[in-house]
């Protein structure tokens, strides 16, 4: 058997030339915990008792979803090392099938969240188009908690053109902000790691069909260039939520959890301003004070995800 460590080993696995870049991300991101503990030994000191020990671990804190993808990854590379004769056995092979579809639903949280997020980063510099489209409707839609009817009718020469003309807050340094109409028209307000993931996504970005305004538009050969409609947001948002391993995210979540982690670090009326609740700041405007939409441009970035 080798003395090929196991950080060697998997630098070797990603470096296969026949795996894509998004799934390298994908298992750069679900192992690195793994990696940080074993990186250093050698292949044959990784036991099948190691292994249980830091799954036994895992179950405190993760959902089953998450475990499930972090078994298949871990498994995957195992294989690999098995395949390339390091090893004589695969040690992961006896871990327990973990359900990958929750058998009750999960509210989404901040760590959900932020595991979503992190796989966008990855997603927007895949060669994959509709990897980057789905990243960039994740991500706006995380960051403002804008509604889907909100995101689905942003228009594309406007996003362009706030692309090119940020403003500066010494705080949270550039905001972009593009009007989209919807339900109850909002101003999405992002900063420069959402702004990135949306850039990659324009450098890709089909040409619309029948001159379209939208943003976001269909990617496959059948309806190339066609507007995106919501229940294609809908797949947007399961996609990410699938690669991240983590329990569906729904639009409402998203908005919610903005919603509170700007009302528990700033304020209540604030947090309606920013999320565009219009019945919700107007007593206040009328009898206290008129919320600054500035604050809430601030609020909405400083509590959001900075990269």
């Amino acid at each position: 058997m080798s003395e090929t460590t196991v950080r060697a080993a998997f630098e070797l696995f990603l470096a296969d030339p026949g795996r894509k870049l998004i799934t390298r991300s994908k298992y750069a991101y679900k192992l690195r915990p793994f990696l940080e503990r074993h990186g250093e030994l050698v292949l044959t000191a990784v036991t099948p008792g190691a292994i249980n020990s830091w799954f036994a671990e895992m179950e405190r804190s993760y959902a089953e979803a998450t475990l499930a993808m972090t078994r298949s990854c871990l498994v995957t590379f195992l294989n690999y090392c098995v395949a390339q004769s390091w090893l004589a056995s695969n040690p992961a092979r006896q871990l327990p099938r973990y359900d990958d579809r929750p058998k009750q639903v999960i509210t989404a949280d901040e760590e959900h969240l932020g595991q979503a997020l992190t796989i966008c980063g990855f997603m927007s510099r895949s060669a994959n188009i509709q990897q980057r489209r789905d990243a960039a409707v994740f991500a706006l839609a995380a960051i403002s908690g804008a509604r889907r009817s909100n995101i689905v009718y942003l228009p594309h020469r406007e996003t362009v053109s706030a692309l090119a003309h940020p403003d500066y807050d010494k705080t949270v340094g550039n905001i972009y902000r593009v009007s989209a109409r919807g339900k109850t028209p909002i101003s999405v307000v992002f900063g420069e790691w959402h702004a990135d993931i949306l850039r990659r996504w324009l450098e890709v970005r089909p040409s619309a069909v029948k001159d379209s305004n939208r943003l976001f538009v269909h990617v496959r050969r059948s309806s190339l260039g066609q507007p995106l409609q919501e229940n294609g947001l809908g797949h947007a948002r399961r996609n990410v939520c699938q690669l991240a391993g983590v329990p569906v995210i729904t639009f409402q979540e998203m908005r919610r959890l903005r919603g509170t982690k700007i009302a528990r670090e700033f304020n209540l009326e604030l947090a309606a301003e920013a999320l565009g609740h219009i019945s919700g700041t107007k007593v206040v405007r009328q009898h206290y004070y008129d919320p600054d939409r500035h604050m809430a441009e601030v609020a909405i970035l400083q509590t959001g995800r900075s990269r």
